[in-house]
Order: structure tokens, then sequence, then C-alpha cells
């Protein structure tokens, strides 16, 4: 088990070009049993999410990894120090998740009544320096396997729904700027960013 560095989008003022390709592109199914490299890649994705405070959820791709797993932990609260703390008995691993209503693209979101949505402000480790509204589902059943290829089926509401839904959408190929709304960020640094996700959006 190993923790793996969290790939960003960009770097150094410039997009880069590698994470582009593994974080922009969907990933693909795992196939069951599982072999011994998929199992050391999703040990070390936990690894790396518990050793990250900011973390309260992250996919595989995340890592370079293009294959369908993420991990999160739905009580653990980045901003909140009294929040439980993560350890390897409180994440929860899906493997090849589905989520009911599925989240293959954006054609849900003009479907849904206004009521059974939140929007609010994320981040994202893998665009750090950012934050942008996103719309949410309150509530969201995640099904798919465990590591051990049981199958997993459950309801989540409120903040752990939205962690479930921002990492489908990395497993997706889609990050939170693709919901075309406004991009906070630190005045000075305001043109560098509306440079680079103009690139990224126009792609």
């Amino acid at each position: 088990m190993a923790i793996r560095e969290i790939i960003h989008l960009w770097d150094k003022e410039e997009i880069n070009e590698e994470s582009l390709k593994i974080l922009r592109n969907p990933c693909s199914e795992v196939i069951f049993p599982l072999d011994k490299e998929t199992k050391q890649e999703i040990n070390d994705l936990i690894d790396t999410f518990l050793s990250d405070e900011h973390a309260v959820g992250l996919a595989a791709p995340q890592i370079g990894i293009r294959k369908c797993f993420f991990v999160f932990d739905p009580k653990y609260r980045a901003s909140e120090e009294a929040s439980q703390k993560k350890t390897r008995e409180t994440v929860i691993v899906v493997v090849n998740p589905k989520t009911v209503p599925s989240r293959n693209d954006l054609t849900w979101l003009r479907a849904e009544k206004e009521e059974d949505l939140t929007w609010n402000s994320e981040g994202c480790l893998s665009l750090p320096g950012i934050l942008t509204q996103v719309p949410r589902l309150n509530e969201i059943k995640l099904k798919g396997f465990d590591i051990n290829g049981n199958r997993f089926s459950k309801k989540f509401e409120d903040h752990p729904a939205r962690i479930v839904q921002h990492e489908m959408d990395h497993l997706l190929g889609r990050v939170i700027i693709d919901y075309g709304q406004e991009v906070y960020t630190e005045e000075s640094e305001v043109s560098i960013f509306s440079r680079l996700i103009g690139k990224i959006r126009g792609k």
C-alpha cells in the first residue's frame, strides 16, 4: 500500500495535458474477481484518501487510475474539527458504481424539480484554487460492489449524497466546472484561472 500523488488539471499556470487525458475521459469497469494490481490500486486510493485531511471522497482517476471505483467517508467533514476521524473502518469503497437516477450525462438536470436540488459551493482536489456552484440531488441511491465483489446498495442524502455525485462525475470524466457556473478564486488569480478554465471548457 502507498500514498499516491493527487493529480491536478493545471500546474504552474499551465494545463497538465497528461492529467487532462485521465480526468476528462470515462473510466473502465473493473472485472471480478479483482486481480492483484487492482486490489493494490484500491488500497492505494484508500491510503491517499486517509492521508489528505481535505478529502471527503476520492476517485481512482484522481490518482491516475482510469478504473471505476471511488472511496469516501459519509460522516467525515473536512471543515469541522469535531468531525468523525477517517479510518480504514469508516471508509466506503464502491467498485463499478451506478446511481439511481443515472448520472451518465447532464440531461437529468433539466428534468429535475427545483425542490429536489441543492446548489452549493464545491471545490475539488484535482482543480486546486477554485470554487464553483454545483447543483446536486438531495437524495441519491448508490449501487455497486465492495472490494470482495459483494453487492452494495444504499441511499444517501444531503452532504453524503453530494459527495457520491461528485465522485461519480470523476468516473464519467466530468468535473465541477462542467456545470457552467461562475468560478470563484482569489482576486490575484482571476486572469490565470480564466485562461486555464477557458482552455478546458473549449475542448
